[in-house]
């Protein structure tokens, strides 16, 4: 073998030390791992935080002699999340990375280096595992460590719910009264996830339990017992266990059987409440299940001495005395209520009409029950009060007696001598049955029964005949382009009868029947009756039958194939199921005039047209048209058609209007639902103070904020931004589909605003 020259010894030794890896490096592995845009230690995304910027880090365990280039790539195999995007019709995949891969420089002399890549994980309504997005990366002359970023599920809440969350005492402890699986069928509690299906590999098998709330529980003396037969058993000490078990795959299970005493007494106090709940599996949120215990001995009774008042008497020598009572007359024998009870007493007519009696008090008359008294010490009295005198011989009405109560229950009446009673319209069928919608392009004969109210007195037949003038006519959206004109008709109710019948033609057909997709509205039933009755009127639902409507006729675009609904451009929102809820009940419109399919789902909702969604709700729930205020709004102008909206929701508390400002093109934030909500949604109940931090996002707002965000979140109504941790996103805007999504949620609790 030849010898190398010397020259070539140094050249080949040259070639080694610059071919060797950095003598620095003791070891050739590089670490991937994460931080946020602040350097904050990150491992995981949240499935509904929209698009997040991942800082991807790659570190040497010491300085590196020269500059290493470490090549990551983003989403590779061994990941369980796929990559996607949401171009065209709708989401593919599980995240969107905005690089399949970056580099990540080390500089000389450094031990790490980072590069940013935006990843947006896309939301679903699937309760499914936590996935991954996998990290790799290759660097020359090193081993480069994988990293996987988790995709945390949105959809992981587990909700208990009762079949009927509202227990009242008289369900007490009985031999006859028991709820549960060895006796009655008992109440069921349900436990459902928030995803509309479920991957989730797990079994979720967890333990029921109580929690008190307001109520105690224990032995008798106490609010409630959970006990299952033989035992009486403390909550968190059942004598046979119950556990709410959801299958694999599964999006719910049913819990039956269950046996919940409610222990009666004799005590007013306000409403209990106590909350099922059960041990939560790791990375879930809970959502109690609560049941509200309905006191029965807070109804307050009105006693008034004489019971009787003749015609032509007055108020001011009737005293009124107050007692706390069950519905069934039992007086309660202590209270519980930690401040007075003062009713605000008022008058109206029971089967007595309005001409037979006046009250207009100087000041308000008060009877007042003291704190954790059962009745008030002194009475009250009805000054202001007139009876009318109208010389007819008739039989005993009655006036009740009530007032502001506070949210309590009243009973009590005033007997008087008088025969003004009002005259009650009813419509019936051909057949008799009941009468209360008919749809566009009906032509049918409705009867109307004009009836005296029960009780009235015998002597009645010695009097004249009745006449009650009936008109009939449109409230508004209804207008005589609807139906045919109804002429004015009598119906005589002869001396010595109660009721009689006439008849009128109700036709919404030929002409009448367009083609334009409306929600109907109410047509008035009134009367004028001849003496001294009143006449009480009713009214006849008129329906849309274009549930398929010709865009011709409302100057709109071809109806799109395949479009489900009211709205085409829904579909694909998960809260389609709100937005044609709340669009069938004439509460929603849509965004666009020369439209009218399009709902704009994720657009950002303006104060003004909250206020008009509102109005409508609010008209829902209390069958008629709120009153709108008088605040002057210097800008809304005086045509717009959102002035009588904002001016109402600035009446009700629920925007504000500094300086007579109402900002109606301003976005609405969810720190503005969570007062919105509870001004005009009252039957959701006040939020409970101190705020209890159920958001892990809400320390820098106000007070007044985080408990009606609370309030909102025990009521179903909102269910938060993002979990792990739960968080409420007080200052994000709302879109139009978010704000369809709370008012439909919130009118769900309200089971009297929701009836079809």
């Amino acid at each position: 073998m030849r010898r190398l020259s010397a020259f070539a010894v140094v050249v080949f030794g040259l070639a080694l030390v610059l071919s060797a890896p950095p003598a620095s490096a003791q070891t050739t592995t590089i670490a991937l791992s994460f931080t946020d845009t602040s350097d904050g230690a990150l491992t995981a995304v949240g499935e509904d935080d929209g698009a997040q910027t991942v800082r991807v880090v790659a570190t040497a365990p010491s300085a590196v002699g020269s500059s290493v280039s470490v090549s990551v790539t983003v989403g590779a195999s061994g990941g369980t999340a796929t990559a996607g995007s949401c171009a065209g019709s709708g989401c593919t995949g599980d995240y969107e990375a905005s690089a399949a891969s970056v580099t990540v420089t080390i500089a000389s002399g450094d031990t790490a280096g980072s590069a940013d890549v935006t990843v947006t994980p896309f939301a679903d309504t699937v309760t499914e595992d936590h996935e991954t997005v996998r990290f790799t990366g290759t660097a020359s002359g090193y081993t480069v460590t994988q990293a996987d970023l988790a995709i945390t599920d949105a959809d992981r809440i587990i909700t208990l719910t009762w079949d009927d969350a509202v227990f009242s005492e008289s369900e007490g402890y009985t031999s006859s009264n028991i709820y549960g699986a060895d006796h009655n069928p008992g109440r069921q509690l349900k436990g459902t996830l928030s995803g509309a299906t479920s991957t989730y590999s797990g079994n979720i098998n967890e333990r029921l339990r109580m929690e008190s709330g307001t109520a105690r529980h224990g032995s008798q003396g106490h609010d409630v017992q959970w006990a299952h037969e033989p035992h009486w058993v403390l909550a968190l000490d059942l004598s046979r266990r119950r556990f709410l078990n959801i299958p694999s795959g599964s999006v719910s299970a049913t819990v039956g059987g269950l046996t919940v005493y409610i222990l009666n007494d004799r005590v007013a106090e306000p409403d209990q409440t106590f909350f099922i709940t059960m041990n939560t599996p790791p990375g879930f949120t809970l959502v109690r299940a609560q049941g509200v215990i309905k006191d029965l001995d807070s109804s307050v009774f009105l006693t008034p001495a004489p019971a009787g008042l003749g015609e032509g008497g007055v108020g001011s020598s009737v005293s009124v005395s107050a007692a706390f009572r069950s519905p069934g007359g039992t007086p309660a024998t202590s209270s519980e209520h930690s401040t007075d009870t003062v009713v605000a007493l008022s008058v109206s007519g029971g089967t007595a009409g309005s001409s037979d009696f006046s009250y207009d008090p100087p000041a308000p008359n008060t009877v007042t029950i003291p704190a954790r008294a059962v009745s008030s010490a002194v009475a009250g009295s009805l000054t202001g009060l007139r009876v009318a005198d109208d010389r007819l011989r008739e039989g005993p009405e009655t006036l009740n007696l009530g007032g502001d109560l506070g949210g309590f229950d009243y009973r009590g009446s005033l007997g008087i001598i008088d025969d003004d009673a009002r005259i009650g319209l009813s419509l019936t069928d051909a057949t008799g049955g009941p009468l209360t919608r008919v749809g566009e392009g009906t032509s049918t004969t409705v009867r109307v029964r004009a009836s005296l109210p029960v009780g009235i007195a015998s002597t009645r037949a010695t009097t004249a005949p009745i006449t009650v003038r009936v008109r009939v006519g449109g409230l508004h959206p209804i207008t005589d382009a609807d139906h045919a004109p109804v002429a004015p008709f009598d119906i005589t109710i002869p001396a010595g009868a109660r009721s009689a019948t006439g008849s009128f033609a109700f036709d919404a057909s030929g002409a009448y029947d367009d083609t334009v997709f409306e929600h109907g509205g109410w047509v008035a039933v009134t009367g004028i009756a001849s003496g001294f009755f009143a006449v009480a009127p009713t009214s006849l639902w008129l329906y849309d039958n274009d549930p398929d409507p010709d865009p011709a006729d409302n100057g709109g675009p071809s109806r799109p194939a395949g479009c489900e609904g009211r709205f085409c451009d829904d579909d694909l929102s998960m809260h389609q199921t709100a937005i044609e809820r709340i669009a069938g009940w004439g509460i929603a419109t849509g965004c666009d005039p020369g439209d009218p399919y399009m709902f704009c789902p994720n657009r950002q909702i303006t104060r003004a047209q909250m206020a008009e969604f509102l109005y409508r709700a609010a008209a829902r729930v209390a069958g008629a048209d709120p009153a709108a205020g008088e605040t002057e709004l210097s800008d809304v102008p005086a045509g717009s058609p959102h002035l009588a909206y904002a001016r109402w929701a600035v009446s009700t508390g629920a925007f504000a209007a500094p300086e007579g400002r109402f900002g109606p093109g301003l976005p609405v934030t969810r720190a503005d639902i969570a007062v919105i909500m509870l001004a005009v949604f009252r039957h959701l109940g006040p939020g409970i103070a101190p705020p209890q931090q159920t958001f892990a996002d809400m320390g820098a707002t106000s007070t007044l904020i985080q408990i009606n965000a609370e309030a909102l979140y025990r009521a179903g109504v909102t269910r938060g931004c993002a979990t792990s941790p739960l968080r409420y996103c007080p200052d994000r805007p709302v879109t139009r589909a978010q704000a369809a999504a709370f008012i439909a949620r919130a009118l769900n609790t309200d089971p009297a605003a929701t009836t079809p």
